[in-house]
Protein backbone atom coordinates (compact mmCIF):
# COMPACT_ATOMS: atom_id res chain seq x y z
CA UNK A 1 0.00 0.00 0.00
CA UNK A 2 1.12 3.40 -0.92
CA UNK A 3 1.75 5.71 1.99
CA UNK A 4 1.10 9.27 3.06
CA UNK A 5 3.82 11.17 4.55
CA UNK A 6 2.98 13.57 6.95
CA UNK A 7 4.55 16.91 7.02
CA UNK A 8 4.30 17.30 10.87
CA UNK A 9 3.96 14.37 13.55
CA UNK A 10 3.55 16.06 17.08
CA UNK A 11 5.26 12.88 18.83
CA UNK A 12 8.51 12.21 16.94
CA UNK A 13 8.83 15.57 14.62
CA UNK A 14 9.23 12.78 11.64
CA UNK A 15 6.87 12.02 8.49
CA UNK A 16 4.82 9.20 9.56
CA UNK A 17 3.60 6.22 7.39
CA UNK A 18 -0.12 5.70 7.07
CA UNK A 19 -0.60 2.26 6.83
CA UNK A 20 -4.16 1.74 8.07
CA UNK A 21 -7.66 3.98 8.21
CA UNK A 22 -10.91 3.62 9.77
CA UNK A 23 -14.07 4.87 8.63
CA UNK A 24 -14.31 8.52 9.03
CA UNK A 25 -17.98 10.34 9.92
CA UNK A 26 -19.06 12.53 6.89
CA UNK A 27 -21.27 14.57 9.17
CA UNK A 28 -18.25 16.02 11.77
CA UNK A 29 -15.52 17.10 8.63
CA UNK A 30 -12.48 17.87 10.21
CA UNK A 31 -10.83 18.48 7.36
CA UNK A 32 -9.92 21.09 5.43
CA UNK A 33 -8.87 21.98 1.96
CA UNK A 34 -6.57 24.89 1.92
CA UNK A 35 -7.07 26.36 -1.52
CA UNK A 36 -4.64 28.89 -2.70
CA UNK A 37 -4.11 29.93 -6.08
CA UNK A 38 -0.72 29.55 -6.34
CA UNK A 39 1.60 29.36 -2.96
CA UNK A 40 0.32 26.32 -1.31
CA UNK A 41 2.88 24.89 1.30
CA UNK A 42 4.96 28.27 1.22
CA UNK A 43 2.20 30.14 0.83
CA UNK A 44 0.65 33.14 2.98
CA UNK A 45 -1.96 31.39 5.23
CA UNK A 46 0.50 28.13 5.63
CA UNK A 47 3.47 31.03 6.59
CA UNK A 48 1.55 32.90 8.70
CA UNK A 49 0.59 30.41 10.94
CA UNK A 50 3.54 28.17 10.81
CA UNK A 51 1.79 25.35 9.78
CA UNK A 52 4.30 22.74 9.78
CA UNK A 53 4.76 23.88 13.87
CA UNK A 54 1.09 23.50 14.73
CA UNK A 55 0.07 20.32 16.90
CA UNK A 56 -2.84 20.65 15.88
CA UNK A 57 -3.29 18.91 12.70
CA UNK A 58 -1.35 17.08 10.38
CA UNK A 59 -0.67 18.41 6.75
CA UNK A 60 -0.54 15.19 4.15
CA UNK A 61 1.06 15.24 1.27
CA UNK A 62 2.20 11.97 -0.51
CA UNK A 63 5.71 11.47 -1.78
CA UNK A 64 6.28 15.26 -1.96
CA UNK A 65 3.08 16.26 -3.79
CA UNK A 66 0.09 17.69 -2.79
CA UNK A 67 -3.16 16.04 -3.07
CA UNK A 68 -4.59 16.16 -6.46
CA UNK A 69 -1.78 17.44 -7.98
CA UNK A 70 -0.87 14.20 -9.79
CA UNK A 71 -4.37 13.91 -11.54
CA UNK A 72 -4.19 17.09 -13.07
CA UNK A 73 -0.57 16.93 -13.85
CA UNK A 74 -1.56 14.24 -16.04
CA UNK A 75 -3.65 15.85 -18.21
CA UNK A 76 -1.16 19.27 -18.23
CA UNK A 77 1.26 17.41 -19.56
CA UNK A 78 -0.74 16.16 -22.33
CA UNK A 79 -1.98 19.22 -23.41
CA UNK A 80 -5.64 18.04 -22.90
CA UNK A 81 -7.11 21.41 -21.13
CA UNK A 82 -6.72 22.74 -24.66
CA UNK A 83 -8.32 20.47 -26.25
CA UNK A 84 -12.05 19.39 -26.74
CA UNK A 85 -12.58 16.40 -24.28
CA UNK A 86 -13.93 14.29 -27.12
CA UNK A 87 -9.93 14.20 -28.76
CA UNK A 88 -8.96 13.08 -25.43
CA UNK A 89 -6.88 9.83 -25.79
CA UNK A 90 -8.62 6.88 -23.64
CA UNK A 91 -5.85 5.62 -21.35
CA UNK A 92 -5.23 9.43 -20.53
CA UNK A 93 -7.96 9.13 -19.07
CA UNK A 94 -8.18 6.03 -17.41
CA UNK A 95 -4.98 7.20 -15.84
CA UNK A 96 -6.41 10.42 -14.70
CA UNK A 97 -9.12 8.61 -12.77
CA UNK A 98 -6.65 5.92 -11.67
CA UNK A 99 -4.41 8.79 -9.87
CA UNK A 100 -7.83 10.35 -8.44
CA UNK A 101 -8.47 7.64 -6.68
CA UNK A 102 -5.26 7.13 -5.56
CA UNK A 103 -5.47 10.46 -3.68
CA UNK A 104 -8.61 10.02 -2.75
CA UNK A 105 -7.79 6.69 -0.56
CA UNK A 106 -4.63 8.08 0.65
CA UNK A 107 -6.72 11.40 1.70
CA UNK A 108 -8.88 8.92 3.67
CA UNK A 109 -6.01 7.12 5.42
CA UNK A 110 -4.30 10.58 6.01
CA UNK A 111 -7.78 11.50 7.61
CA UNK A 112 -8.10 9.07 9.73
CA UNK A 113 -4.73 8.76 11.24
CA UNK A 114 -5.44 12.66 12.09
CA UNK A 115 -8.38 11.75 13.74
CA UNK A 116 -7.43 8.92 16.08
CA UNK A 117 -4.85 11.32 17.47
CA UNK A 118 -7.29 14.13 18.06
CA UNK A 119 -5.92 16.28 15.28
CA UNK A 120 -7.17 17.76 12.24
CA UNK A 121 -5.81 17.06 8.91
CA UNK A 122 -5.19 19.41 6.41
CA UNK A 123 -4.74 18.87 2.27
CA UNK A 124 -3.08 22.27 0.63
CA UNK A 125 -4.37 22.55 -3.14
CA UNK A 126 -4.33 24.55 -6.33
CA UNK A 127 -8.20 25.19 -7.28
CA UNK A 128 -7.51 23.48 -10.69
CA UNK A 129 -6.64 20.43 -9.19
CA UNK A 130 -9.96 20.00 -7.91
CA UNK A 131 -11.78 20.90 -11.48
CA UNK A 132 -13.33 19.06 -12.88
CA UNK A 133 -10.94 18.22 -15.91
CA UNK A 134 -13.55 18.91 -18.97
CA UNK A 135 -14.64 22.00 -16.82
CA UNK A 136 -10.80 23.02 -17.31
CA UNK A 137 -11.18 22.07 -21.01
CA UNK A 138 -14.44 24.24 -21.16
CA UNK A 139 -12.61 27.36 -21.15
CA UNK A 140 -10.74 26.91 -23.89
CA UNK A 141 -12.63 24.79 -26.38
CA UNK A 142 -16.80 25.29 -25.38
CA UNK A 143 -17.83 23.48 -28.62
CA UNK A 144 -16.63 20.08 -26.96
CA UNK A 145 -17.82 19.78 -23.36
CA UNK A 146 -18.42 16.84 -21.53
CA UNK A 147 -18.20 17.71 -18.14
CA UNK A 148 -21.32 15.45 -17.14
CA UNK A 149 -19.56 12.40 -18.86
CA UNK A 150 -16.75 13.02 -16.56
CA UNK A 151 -18.73 13.69 -13.48
CA UNK A 152 -20.19 10.17 -14.12
CA UNK A 153 -16.63 8.33 -14.24
CA UNK A 154 -15.54 10.11 -11.28
CA UNK A 155 -18.27 9.33 -9.23
CA UNK A 156 -16.34 5.58 -9.18
CA UNK A 157 -13.63 7.25 -6.93
CA UNK A 158 -15.04 7.73 -4.31
CA UNK A 159 -15.80 5.15 -1.35
CA UNK A 160 -19.39 4.09 -1.27
CA UNK A 161 -19.74 4.92 2.46
CA UNK A 162 -19.76 8.42 1.89
CA UNK A 163 -23.00 8.22 -0.23
CA UNK A 164 -25.98 9.91 1.88
CA UNK A 165 -28.38 7.82 -0.55
CA UNK A 166 -30.19 4.89 0.70
CA UNK A 167 -29.15 3.71 -3.19
CA UNK A 168 -25.55 4.57 -2.61
CA UNK A 169 -25.22 6.75 -5.76
CA UNK A 170 -23.61 10.06 -5.67
CA UNK A 171 -24.53 13.44 -7.45
CA UNK A 172 -23.36 16.30 -8.32
CA UNK A 173 -25.14 19.94 -7.52
CA UNK A 174 -25.56 22.74 -10.74
CA UNK A 175 -22.67 24.68 -8.89
CA UNK A 176 -20.59 21.31 -8.29
CA UNK A 177 -17.87 22.20 -11.29
CA UNK A 178 -15.43 19.83 -9.13
CA UNK A 179 -13.98 16.42 -9.18
CA UNK A 180 -15.64 15.33 -6.35
CA UNK A 181 -19.58 14.83 -5.93
CA UNK A 182 -21.29 16.51 -3.60
CA UNK A 183 -21.69 14.02 -0.60
CA UNK A 184 -17.71 13.59 -0.25
CA UNK A 185 -17.07 17.43 -0.82
CA UNK A 186 -18.66 17.81 2.09
CA UNK A 187 -16.62 16.21 4.23
CA UNK A 188 -14.10 18.89 4.22
CA UNK A 189 -13.95 22.11 4.75
CA UNK A 190 -12.95 24.61 2.83
CA UNK A 191 -10.58 27.56 3.21
CA UNK A 192 -9.43 29.88 0.65
CA UNK A 193 -6.69 32.33 0.48
CA UNK A 194 -6.84 35.12 -2.20
CA UNK A 195 -4.32 38.17 -3.29
CA UNK A 196 -4.81 40.92 -5.47
CA UNK A 197 -4.44 39.86 -9.13
CA UNK A 198 -1.87 41.99 -10.16
CA UNK A 199 0.53 40.76 -6.95
CA UNK A 200 -0.52 37.23 -7.80
CA UNK A 201 -0.03 37.08 -11.42
CA UNK A 202 2.89 38.83 -11.17
CA UNK A 203 4.33 36.19 -8.87
CA UNK A 204 2.82 33.48 -11.12
CA UNK A 205 4.34 34.24 -14.48
CA UNK A 206 7.73 34.95 -12.36
CA UNK A 207 7.60 31.71 -11.62
CA UNK A 208 6.75 29.94 -14.66
CA UNK A 209 9.18 31.64 -16.77
CA UNK A 210 11.96 31.41 -14.34
CA UNK A 211 13.61 34.49 -15.60
CA UNK A 212 13.39 34.00 -19.05
CA UNK A 213 11.64 36.16 -21.97
CA UNK A 214 9.01 34.13 -23.67
CA UNK A 215 6.83 34.77 -26.08
CA UNK A 216 3.21 35.73 -25.28
CA UNK A 217 1.63 33.46 -27.67
CA UNK A 218 3.34 30.38 -25.59
CA UNK A 219 3.05 32.05 -22.29
CA UNK A 220 -0.78 32.65 -23.00
CA UNK A 221 -2.95 29.33 -22.76
CA UNK A 222 -0.97 28.42 -19.30
CA UNK A 223 -1.74 32.09 -17.71
CA UNK A 224 -5.32 31.50 -18.99
CA UNK A 225 -4.99 28.32 -16.77
CA UNK A 226 -3.98 29.67 -13.26
CA UNK A 227 -4.38 33.62 -13.84
CA UNK A 228 -8.04 33.92 -12.86
CA UNK A 229 -10.19 33.70 -9.54
CA UNK A 230 -12.81 31.60 -12.01
CA UNK A 231 -12.14 28.37 -10.55
CA UNK A 232 -11.98 29.51 -6.79
CA UNK A 233 -15.27 31.38 -7.62
CA UNK A 234 -16.90 27.89 -8.76
CA UNK A 235 -15.88 26.07 -5.50
CA UNK A 236 -16.89 28.39 -3.11
CA UNK A 237 -20.34 29.06 -4.75
CA UNK A 238 -21.19 25.34 -4.13
CA UNK A 239 -19.63 25.55 -0.48
CA UNK A 240 -21.67 28.40 0.14
CA UNK A 241 -24.82 27.06 -1.15
CA UNK A 242 -24.76 23.42 -0.70
CA UNK A 243 -22.09 22.24 1.61
CA UNK A 244 -23.17 20.75 5.43
CA UNK A 245 -19.61 21.44 6.50
CA UNK A 246 -18.71 24.15 8.70
CA UNK A 247 -19.46 27.43 5.91
CA UNK A 248 -16.17 28.35 3.41
CA UNK A 249 -13.49 30.89 4.48
CA UNK A 250 -12.08 33.27 2.48
CA UNK A 251 -8.49 35.33 4.01
CA UNK A 252 -7.37 37.96 1.80
CA UNK A 253 -3.90 38.35 1.97
CA UNK A 254 -3.88 42.29 2.08
CA UNK A 255 -6.30 42.67 4.82
CA UNK A 256 -3.75 39.82 7.16
CA UNK A 257 -0.82 42.36 6.56
CA UNK A 258 -2.96 45.47 7.56
CA UNK A 259 -4.27 43.91 10.50
CA UNK A 260 -1.26 40.92 10.97
CA UNK A 261 -2.07 40.45 15.00
CA UNK A 262 -5.62 40.62 15.32
CA UNK A 263 -6.20 38.51 11.91
CA UNK A 264 -4.15 36.10 12.97
CA UNK A 265 -5.84 35.46 16.03
CA UNK A 266 -9.17 35.12 13.83
CA UNK A 267 -7.32 32.88 11.92
CA UNK A 268 -5.91 30.50 14.47
CA UNK A 269 -9.51 30.55 16.65
CA UNK A 270 -11.58 29.69 13.54
CA UNK A 271 -8.94 26.73 12.42
CA UNK A 272 -8.31 25.59 15.58
CA UNK A 273 -4.79 26.40 15.39
CA UNK A 274 -2.46 27.34 18.14
CA UNK A 275 -1.64 30.91 18.10
CA UNK A 276 1.58 30.46 20.60
CA UNK A 277 3.79 28.97 17.63
CA UNK A 278 2.93 32.04 15.27
CA UNK A 279 6.45 33.81 14.47
CA UNK A 280 4.75 37.17 14.73
CA UNK A 281 8.27 39.11 14.85
CA UNK A 282 9.27 37.79 12.28
CA UNK A 283 6.67 38.71 9.99
CA UNK A 284 6.38 42.27 11.18
CA UNK A 285 10.12 42.05 9.89
CA UNK A 286 8.82 40.74 6.60
CA UNK A 287 6.54 43.45 6.32
CA UNK A 288 8.42 46.04 7.36
CA UNK A 289 11.23 45.03 4.40
CA UNK A 290 8.48 46.04 1.52
CA UNK A 291 8.34 48.94 2.84
CA UNK A 292 10.67 51.35 0.39
CA UNK A 293 9.68 49.41 -2.70
CA UNK A 294 5.47 49.77 -1.70
CA UNK A 295 6.00 53.53 -1.17
CA UNK A 296 8.26 53.94 -4.31
CA UNK A 297 4.63 52.39 -5.96
CA UNK A 298 2.40 54.69 -3.88
CA UNK A 299 3.79 57.43 -5.16
CA UNK A 300 3.65 56.86 -8.87
CA UNK A 301 -0.39 55.49 -7.95
CA UNK A 302 -0.87 58.80 -6.23
CA UNK A 303 0.56 61.15 -9.03
CA UNK A 304 -1.96 58.76 -11.58
CA UNK A 305 -4.88 59.47 -9.50
CA UNK A 306 -4.16 63.26 -9.05
CA UNK A 307 -4.27 63.61 -12.57
CA UNK A 308 -7.79 61.74 -12.67
CA UNK A 309 -6.82 58.55 -13.44
CA UNK A 310 -9.19 55.43 -11.98
CA UNK A 311 -7.76 53.73 -8.99
CA UNK A 312 -7.55 51.05 -10.19
CA UNK A 313 -5.95 51.49 -13.39
CA UNK A 314 -3.49 53.38 -12.23
CA UNK A 315 -2.06 50.60 -9.94
CA UNK A 316 -2.35 48.34 -13.34
CA UNK A 317 -0.15 51.20 -14.80
CA UNK A 318 2.54 51.01 -12.38
CA UNK A 319 2.54 47.58 -11.82
CA UNK A 320 3.17 46.94 -15.67
CA UNK A 321 5.46 50.15 -15.89
CA UNK A 322 7.86 47.36 -13.37
CA UNK A 323 6.60 44.47 -15.77
CA UNK A 324 8.27 46.02 -18.85
CA UNK A 325 11.12 46.09 -17.76
CA UNK A 326 11.15 42.77 -15.81
CA UNK A 327 9.34 40.67 -18.55
CA UNK A 328 9.15 42.77 -21.71
CA UNK A 329 6.57 45.00 -22.85
CA UNK A 330 4.04 42.09 -25.06
CA UNK A 331 3.81 40.17 -21.19
CA UNK A 332 3.32 43.33 -19.30
CA UNK A 333 0.87 43.67 -21.51
CA UNK A 334 -0.74 40.70 -21.67
CA UNK A 335 -0.94 40.38 -17.71
CA UNK A 336 -2.87 43.51 -17.36
CA UNK A 337 -5.59 42.33 -19.69
CA UNK A 338 -5.48 39.15 -17.20
CA UNK A 339 -5.54 41.59 -14.11
CA UNK A 340 -8.69 43.77 -15.45
CA UNK A 341 -10.21 40.11 -16.59
CA UNK A 342 -9.92 38.92 -12.82
CA UNK A 343 -10.79 41.83 -10.94
CA UNK A 344 -14.72 41.35 -11.41
CA UNK A 345 -14.75 37.24 -9.48
CA UNK A 346 -11.49 38.53 -7.24
CA UNK A 347 -14.09 41.77 -6.33
CA UNK A 348 -16.83 39.29 -5.24
CA UNK A 349 -14.58 36.89 -3.44
CA UNK A 350 -13.20 40.17 -1.42
CA UNK A 351 -16.37 41.34 -0.35
CA UNK A 352 -17.18 37.90 1.05
CA UNK A 353 -13.63 37.28 2.68
CA UNK A 354 -12.76 37.12 6.78
CA UNK A 355 -12.51 40.60 8.43
CA UNK A 356 -12.35 41.89 12.03
CA UNK A 357 -15.39 42.38 12.39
Amino acid sequence: MASVKAETDTNTGDGVDIEAATPLSPFFPSRFFFVDAWDLNNGLLAHTVNLSHQSTVIVGKIDNENFFEPAFQIGYEDGLYTNITRDWVAETKRTILAALEKDINLAEEGSARAFSRGQNFIACVRPQWLINPATLSKSFTPQGYHGPAWQAAMVNTVPAMYSFRVDGSFAFAPLNESMLPDDYLCTWRMVFTIRHPIALFGAIYRELTKGKRLPAEVMKPVCELFMTFRWVRLLYDWAATYSTAQPPIIIQCETVTNNLRPMVRKICLELELDESVVLFEKLEEQITMQGPGLQQSQAVFNNLTAQGVDALQARIAVAVSGWEVEFGRPAAYMLADFVRAAIPDWEYLRDRAMTLR
